[in-house]
């Protein structure tokens, strides 16, 4: 059995390994303290593993999950037959490559990471979730090389903490895993990972104490594979080698298990999945035998319909979560080769569900902890940007910055009936109140391609349009979660603009809809005297229309001085 040990690994490798950042845990701004003092492990699945009897890496994707189109699929399409087919897929959108359990967790991992950190715990991941991390160097540790680059963030956590260089190879190759292969050791290695670092948090004290223990908790995130064709939802497993944990444990897993069910079914707006066939149709692409057409989606829908709560399971026997000396759970959010009956696997490919997911993660956990969630929908205001003034019909060029506070903000893909294809979107947008006065309901979309995480601010920009009739208007704005399960949410943003109709002839004549030093010191330079020319561009400060700009005109502007941030009355001049 091939078995990589340190001596195999030069010294300017090591060094340059060693010197790496790695100290630290995940840090997000610490937003709210409901967890803090809390420890958190996470194992987002399995990752890419060298394999020794194919002497080959293999990504341990399990069932295909989702599309699989390499080119171009011709209209005779006869490509592979695991369903949903190949070219089902690819006609609806999916042009990319194969879909695989390991692409899903990482993203619902990197969700937790940010919501739970921003609440004050302390958050360790087990494997690479930076996706700008280079590739794995399997030559500097002495692997055999792959026919294809492998970026560290597909590696199993067994590599990714080598790689660190601060973690002891009695984690990442631990002596129980002895003479097992290397996919079974990096389920080892998880678990020793979770007791180091709480070791790490808690040391010199017994790591049996409900002080210690009880302050801890690991999780590993995977998506599940069936035996049979309607195998649906999510399930949750438990398992312990230590009788003082069983009980924490199992509550563990029911808060964990509740949380994401709960956070699906009520904050994730699913209903564009009846948009893919309709209900009690057969789908084209399924088998001429198939049992059954398909039931459609519906949140708070039977057993066929609404998302499938497949409960608490154990005597999983890994060792993952077998031998973690704290309360440690595997959750299998959905399953990846379902294709028919239910939308698990479309789910699964949308970024927006994935954040939702999270949310459900680290609800449970603060339940797990007797901890009070935050909101999930909560924003600040950070700036407003608009100009004082504009002139009636001017174009107002302005922007809005929000803080978000509560679940992320970003894009996903869903089924869309218009176009029978799978496009990008979003839910997160900054909407116009009822109040605006100058586009009341009006929505602005969040930017394409982003993730807002708790604590993190994005900028809206707004145009607007002044009114043509004079006065003071406001226009005001909400973020809004624009589906099913949301509606506006957060601090209001608001700026007042005024609309400095015909305000140049009482001597507003920077228009800034006030009569001011400003303004005083453009007066002067165009000030000629009675019965002289007009100098070139000024004839705007001739106020008494006599074809000079005089003391007369000044007498105007002197009345109307009303001091910067106001307007004076339209009287002034009489």
């Amino acid at each position: 059995m091939f078995r990589l040990q340190s001596t195999g690994l030069t010294l300017a490798y090591l060094m340059a390994v060693l010197s790496s950042p790695w100290a630290q845990p995940a840090r997000a701004e610490v937003l709210t303290t409901e967890l803090a003092s809390k420890l958190l492990i996470l194992h987002p699945s399995h990752g890419s593993y060298w394999d020794n009897f194919t002497r080959s890496w293999l990504r341990s994707m399990r069932p295909l999950c989702g599309p699989n189109p390499a080119t171009n699929c011709p209209p005779d399409w006869e490509g592979s037959t695991y369903k949903p087919s190949d070219y089902y897929y690819w006609t609806r959108g999916f042009q990319w490559g194969s879909f695989c359990e390991d692409d899903m967790t990482p993203e619902i991992a990197r969700f937790v990471e940010k919501y739970v950190a921003s609440s004050g715990a302390e958050v360790w991941v087990s494997r690479n979730l930076d996706k700008n991390a280079g590739d794995f160097d399997y030559d500097g540790y002495g692997y055999p090389n792959c026919s294809f680059p492998l970026p560290k963030w597909q590696t199993a956590a067994k590599y990714y903490l080598q790689d660190r260089g601060d973690i002891p190879i009695s984690v990442w190759n631990p002596p129980l895993s002895e003479g097992r292969d290397e996919e079974e050791t990096d389920l080892y290695a998880k678990a020793y990972y979770a007791n180091y670092r709480m070791l790490q948090k808690f040391p010199g004290q017994d790591q049996s104490s409900p002080l210690v223990w009880g302050h801890c908790v690991s999780i590993s995130i995977h998506s599940n594979a069936g035996t049979f064709d309607t195998a649906r939802g999510m399930e949750t497993y438990w398992d312990t080698r230590y009788s003082y944990l069983q009980e924490d444990a199992t509550r563990l897993a029911g808060n964990i298990n509740s949380g994401v069910v709960s956070s699906i079914r009520n904050l994730y707006d699913g209903f564009w999945a009846d948009a893919m066939y309709p209900v009690g149709a057969m789908p084209p692409e399924w088998p001429p035998d198939a049992p059954y057409a398909y039931d459609g989606y519906a949140h708070a829908g039977d057993s066929k319909t609404c998302w499938q709560d497949r409960g608490l399971k154990t005597k999983m026997w890994t060792p993952e979560i077998l031998d973690a000396k704290m309360p440690a759970v595997l959750c299998e959010v959905a399953f990846h080769d379902n294709w028919k009956f239910y939308p698990d696997h479309v789910f699964m490919m949308d970024q927006i569900w994935r954040a939702t997911v999270a949310w459900g993660f680290y609800e449970g956990i603060c339940h797990q902890f007797n901890a009070t969630p935050k909101p999930h929908l909560a924003a600040d205001v950070v700036s407003v940007n608009f100009p004082v003034a504009a002139a009636p019909d001017q174009t107002i060029k302005g922007s809005i910055t929000m803080r978000n506070l509560g679940m992320a903000w970003c894009w996903g893909h869903k089924f869309t009936a218009a176009t029978k294809q799978y496009a990008p979107y979003t839910v997160w947008r900054l909407q116009a109140t009822p109040a605006d006065q100058f586009v009341p309901g009006a929505k602005i979309t969040l930017p394409p391609d982003v993730v807002i995480y708790p604590g993190e601010n994005v900028t809206f920009d707004v145009t607007l349009t002044a009114p043509a009739t004079p006065g003071v208007c406001t226009t005001e704005w909400r973020m809004v979660k624009d589906d099913a399960m949301g509606g506006e949410f957060g601090a209001i943003a608001s700026a007042q603009i005024r609309n400095c109709s015909n305000s140049v002839a009482l001597g507003d004549f920077d228009t800034d809809c006030d009569v001011d030093a400003d303004d005083l010191a453009l007066f002067v330079d165009c000030a000629a005297g009675p019965m002289l020319s007009i100098p070139e561009g000024c004839a705007t400060f001739d106020l008494d229309g006599d074809n000079d700009v005089d003391q007369d005109d000044f007498g105007i502007f002197q009345r109307c001085f009303s001091g910067e941030g106001d307007l004076p009355n339209a009287a002034c001049r009489e």
